[in-house]
C-alpha cells in the first residue's frame, strides 16, 4: 500500500468528535474532542489537530466524515454512513466479523454481516438514551462515580435496584428518588448495568448472531456490561483497541479504499 497517501476519518457523534489519521501502513494518529454540541467547527478543529501533529497540510490528506449533521460539513472530500464506517472499522480489527454491536452515546446499532462483510440486516434502538453511553453518563453524575471507574470491583454488588424506566430522563429522577430513600449507589449502578444489558440483548435477539460478537463504542470498555452480555448471548465478545474510535477509523479506511480504486 501507498504509505505516502494519508486519509483522515472524522466521526461526529452526540457526545463529541473523533478523528483518525492513517496511511497505507495503518493508524498514525487519533484525536477526540468531547462536547455536547458537536458540529462543523469542532470537526474542523479535530482535523486541524491531526494535521498539526502529523505536520501535514489540508491538501495532503483525503477527509471522510460520518455521523450526525454531515450535510453541514463543507471541508469533507467524502461523506459516508455511520453503518458503513462502523462495519469497515470493525472488520479492520476482526476480518471475519459477522456481528457488530455499536454502543454510541444516543444510538445503539446491532449489525449482521455476511462472510464478505456486506450488511445483511441491522436494527437500532429508539432515540431515547436507553442502552447507550448517555445513560451511563447521566447516572455517573448522579451517583458521583466516574464512568472510567464504574466496572471497578469496589462498586460490585449482587443486589440490584432495577430501573423501571430506562430512558435517561426518567432514570435520572428514579435514581435521585432511590438515593433519597437510602438505597446504596452500588445497587443503583448494578440496576443501571442490568437495564443496559437488557437493551443490548434485546437488539441482538432481533438479528442473526454469529460468533464472535464485536463490540464498539465507548461503553465496550465496561467489563461488567460486556462480560454479562457475553454470558447471556452464549458466545465470546471481542473488543478492538480504542472501541470509541471505530467509526472514525472506518471513515478513514473507506477514504483510503476510494483512493486505491481511483
Amino acid at each position: 500500500m501507498d504509505n505516502n497517501f494519508h486519509s483522515v476519518g472524522i466521526d461526529i457523534g452526540a457526545s463529541g468528535v473523533k478523528g483518525v489519521l492513517i496511511n497505507g501502513g495503518g493508524v498514525l494518529l487519533t484525536h477526540k474532542h468531547e462536547t455536547l454540541a458537536p458540529g462543523s467547527q469542532t470537526a474542523e478543529a479535530v482535523l486541524q489537530v491531526l494535521l498539526e501533529k502529523s505536520d501535514h497540510k489540508r491538501e495532503d490528506v483525503r477527509v471522510t466524515v460520518t455521523g450526525i449533521s454531515t450535510d453541514r460539513i463543507q471541508f469533507a472530500d467524502l461523506k459516508k454512513t455511520a453503518l458503513s464506517c462502523i462495519t469497515r472499522g470493525a472488520r479492520y480489527h476482526f476480518d471475519k466479523a459477522q456481528t457488530v454491536l455499536d454502543i454510541g452515546a444516543e444510538t445503539t446499532t446491532a449489525i449482521s454481516l455476511n462472510a464478505n462483510g456486506k450488511v445483511l440486516e441491522y436494527v437500532r434502538n429508539n432515540k431515547c438514551a436507553a442502552g447507550t453511553a448517555m445513560l451511563l453518563k447521566v447516572m455517573g453524575e448522579i451517583l458521583q462515580i466516574p464512568i472510567a471507574e464504574m466496572d471497578h470491583e469496589k462498586y460490585h454488588t449482587e443486589k440490584k435496584q432495577k430501573l423501571s424506566n430506562v430512558c435517561s430522563v426518567f432514570a435520572e429522577s428514579e435514581a435521585i428518588s432511590y438515593l433519597s430513600h437510602g438505597i446504596p449507589r452500588e445497587e443503583i449502578l448494578a440496576g443501571t448495568f442490568a437495564a443496559i444489558e437488557d437493551q443490548l440483548f434485546s437488539l441482538l435477539s432481533r438479528i442473526d448472531v454469529y460468533a464472535d460478537v464485536i463490540l464498539t463504542g465507548g461503553t465496550a470498555r465496561n467489563k461488567v456490561i460486556t462480560n454479562h452480555l457475553a454470558a447471556r448471548i452464549g458466545c465470546p465478545v471481542q473488543i478492538p483497541d480504542s472501541p470509541e474510535m471505530i467509526a472514525a477509523l472506518g471513515a478513514a479506511l473507506l477514504g483510503r479504499d476510494a483512493h486505491q480504486r481511483g
